[in-house]
């Protein structure tokens, strides 16, 4: 059974809302788990490097298509 059923559409400041959220959640997990995170920081610079060229990639694609 899948809760959310219906269609959703969110305006520019509701997405700017939800990525500060978002931020801030990292913000105090990363402050909750300082030393965990200092152990694998470079596996997380891999993954933030690695999301962000994906991330470029799909929009320049989008953007060749239009």
């Amino acid at each position: 059974m899948f809760i959310c059923k219906k269609k959703v559409t969110w305006s520019n400041w509701q997405l700017g809302v939800l990525k500060w959220a978002c931020i801030a959640i990292g913000v105090l997990l990363g402050a909750y788990f300082a030393g965990f995170w200092k152990k694998i920081l470079w596996l997380v610079w891999v993954m933030a490097v690695v999301l962000s060229v994906w991330a470029l990639i799909i929009w320049l694609k989008s953007m060749k298509k239009k």
